[in-house]
């Protein structure tokens, strides 16, 4: 499962290939992610906006399909203390 961050220096693209299907000229389909403009949180780690939303400290997040697993800071964000989500979801 990937987490990625932009690095605007680089000019960082990501390129999603599916091997186990060709498109007409018998190479894999694929799509590229090109970032716009983006920034992280200026808000400090322990902060309590922070805790609810740590899924925002990285731009881009590859996991597998999961029916509950819906919601980026988890099913009820302003009523947890922190901990749910892509983080949590990711660390499994």
């Amino acid at each position: 499962e990937a987490q990625r961050v932009v690095n605007p220096q680089s000019g960082r693209c990501w390129r999603i290939v599916n091997h186990k299907s060709l498109n007409r000229l018998g190479q894999p389909v694929a799509f590229k992610l090109m970032p716009g403009e983006n920034i992280l949180p200026f808000a400090q780690p322990e902060s309590s906006v922070m805790k609810r939303a740590v899924f925002a400290q990285k731009h881009v997040w590859v996991t597998p399909y999961s029916e509950p697993e819906k919601f980026a800071a988890g099913q009820f964000p302003n009523q947890h203390p922190g901990g749910d989500g892509l983080p949590h979801w990711t660390a499994q």
